[in-house]
């Protein structure tokens, strides 16, 4: 079978198939884990086909491979050796000045590099394909939202390794006292999972030249692992969607073809590995050992993503001198054959999926001189028709990945205009979400003849917010209500809370939900440090705008990170259940329909209805 290879045999202890109640402590009568490598593949995405598997097997342990190879450099087009950590090693040569060493080429040291959680945010656009049916997804609407509520704080099932949690920094140093949990483990995880594919060395030393028979190239190797994270597989990418709706995915039964389509991002090698940054523009940067922030690219070694991915082919790079090398995608996966006499294959099961849809409203924070405020924002969201009610809605905004005039996208390479500018996070990008103006939110809800209900004070606050936070997150970051309020803003609601409200008030029209509220900058641009302390604080309003030579804490005066244009993007995510059920060779999609009439049985116990999808439940069992 072209494309496909048998490398291991398991027994796992058991076998689940959650929604189609077939449990058995014995086990199947025999796994086999296979991989299928991509049918085409280019620096635009992939496409990994599977054809022609077993119906009587059961699929699980999906997961999709990018291997890369890659020569490190940094802002400055330096070498760099990555994760060293080099003042708790003994090593035999000393650094020729900021820990960069004079081998046969310039070898710079930068710690805290590391795969990002969640790798598949390198992915702009999917679409699965199953026995003919389809599930499409644009990740970047609802990855930072989704991640916070259903992903940080807990563990990745793919690499053990701890997913993003506060202060949301990426700093992996274990002697400071703002180290993100578990990212030193992530950083250590990169270290062994590298494979040196080259290494070349200067002349011979015979020629006298003092870096002769020292290293002068070095190219690693990595396998970017990620699960299929949308569609009937959501639980996979955001596990903690099994505390928000009850339901898990275990095994996939009677599929017997799949493709997948992925398309990248325009700077995929950022959003698959994940760094600290160390730029003067970042408040949250952490200083590189041995030297100063950052304030150009002559001091700043911090991986170049957007120059090693303009300088990247398809293929092996060890015999050229491309920076990157994208080698063969492929999707590995397991089958497990269950034993007829001791469980049955039902002839039709019902899997637990979502259907996300998202809007987006893009605005610019201007940057200003001094005299001048320019704290917030508006994100508005009017007249949005609901044929359904969600059971979640998520309203937040982020820095964005797109410039707006002269207002800055945070979330791009920071040289993906050419030039390096440390506004833009690059690598150092996180799941940070932007504060809200509290008492500038609005909430309504109206059908064609009257406004329903309207979000009042006692509904909309930062308090009541952060208590929903945890409800629906299982309060797996145990985050402080002041670390929220620096990190994690959002506005909550579902329809528990809209019931709870009278939002329906038996209305049997249409309804239209308008939201609008404003946001600040993030922590990035504002977080008082140290050095605001210490800097001289008067004529602030004569101060440069674009590197401020004043203090600018003072709250009778536009206050630190007013200088700085934002680029921002509000998001609405509205998260509507569907059933996904799966026969032999056909797949059909029903929507959970949450009517207002049927929201209150659904909130005291009820079943939804589903439409088009009689007797399903007992057919699955």
């Amino acid at each position: 079978m072209s494309g496909i290879r048998i490398s291991e045999f398991k027994k796992p202890k058991t076998i689940i198939v959650d929604q189609a109640k077939v449990d058995s402590a014995y086990g199947p009568k025999s796994s086999i884990l296979l991989e299928s490598t991509a049918t085409s593949f280019s620096r635009s995405g992939f496409t990994i086909e599977i054809k022609g598997l077993s119906r009587d097997s059961l699929l699980n342990g999906l997961f999709v491979t990018v291997p890369v190879q890659l020569r490190w450099t940094d802002q400055a087009n330096r070498k760099l050796l990555l994760n060293q950590f080099e003042g708790q090693r003994v090593v035999a040569t000393d650094p020729t000045g900021n820990r960069t060493y004079a081998l046969g080429a310039d070898f710079a040291l930068f710690d805290g590099v590391a795969v990002r959680p969640n790798p598949f945010k390198c992915i702009r656009n999917a679409t699965l394909s199953i026995n003919g049916s389809s599930f499409s997804t644009r990740t970047d609407a609802y990855y930072t939202a989704l991640c916070k509520l259903f992903a940080d704080g807990r563990v990745e099932d793919i690499t053990g390794c701890a997913y993003e949690t506060y202060p949301y920094n990426n700093c992996a140093a274990t002697n400071r006292f703002d180290q993100q949990k578990g990212f030193f483990e992530r950083c250590r995880s990169l270290n062994n999972m590298g494979k040196i594919v080259k290494v070349a060395y200067s002349d011979h030393p015979g020629n006298g030249a003092a870096t002769a028979g020292k290293m002068s190239d070095l190219v690693m190797q990595y396998d970017i692992k990620f699960p299929i994270w949308f569609g009937p597989f959501s639980h996979l990418g955001f596990p903690g969607l099994s505390g928000f709706d009850g339901q898990t995915v275990s095994s996939f039964p009677y599929i017997s073809d799949l493709v997948l389509e992925c398309t990248f991002t325009d700077d995929p090698l950022m959003d698959m590995f994940v760094c600290h940054d160390s730029s003067t523009n970042n408040a949250l940067s952490q200083v590189k050992v041995g030297g100063a922030l950052a304030t150009g690219a002559a001091n700043d070694f911090s991986p170049d993503t957007a120059r090693m991915w303009q300088n990247s082919i398809v293929g092996d790079i060890t015999s050229g001198d491309a920076l990157c090398g994208l080698l063969q995608p492929k999707l590995c996966y397991m089958f497990s054959e269950p034993d007829p006499d001791k469980m049955q294959v039902a002839p039709i099961y019902t899997l637990p999926s979502y259907r996300l849809i998202t809007y987006e409203d893009r605005e610019p924070i201007p940057g200003t001189g001094w005299s001048t405020r320019s704290n917030t924002v508006q994100v508005q969201f009017p007249y949005i028709r609901l044929s359904n009610i969600s059971s979640l809605y998520i309203c937040m905004a982020e820095n964005d990945r797109v410039d707006q005039g002269g207002s800055v996208a945070a979330r791009s390479g920071r040289r993906s205009t050419g030039n390096w500018d440390g506004k833009r996070l690059g690598m150092a990008c996180a799941n940070r979400t932007c504060p809200i103006k509290w008492d500038t939110v609005k909430v309504s809800m109206s059908t064609s003849s009257s406004v329903l209900t309207n979000f009042v004070n006692d509904t909309i606050t930062p308090q009541r917010q952060f208590e929903l936070f945890k409800k629906y997150s299982n309060n797996a970051m145990a985050l402080s209500f002041e670390a929220w309020k620096e990190s994690s803003q959002m506005l909550i609601f579902s329809a528990e809370e809209l019931c709870g409200i009278g939002a329906f008030a038996n209305s049997f029209q249409s309804l239209t939900l308008s939201i609008s509220f404003e946001v600040y900058r993030t922590a990035v641009d504002t977080k008082v440090t140290l050095n605001d302390y210490i800097m001289r604080g008067d004529a602030r309003e004569q101060d440069n705008q674009a590197a401020p030579l004043k203090a600018h804490i003072d709250p009778s005066y536009p206050l630190k990170g007013n200088n700085v244009g934002r680029a921002v993007v509000g998001r609405l995510i509205c998260l509507e259940p569907e059933l996904v059920s799966i026969s032999e060779g056909a797949v059909s999609v029903e929507q959970v329909k949450l009517s207002q009439a049927e929201i209150h049985n659904q909130l005291m116990g009820g079943a939804p209805e589903v439409e088009d999808a009689n007797k399903l439940d007992e057919l699955a069992r």
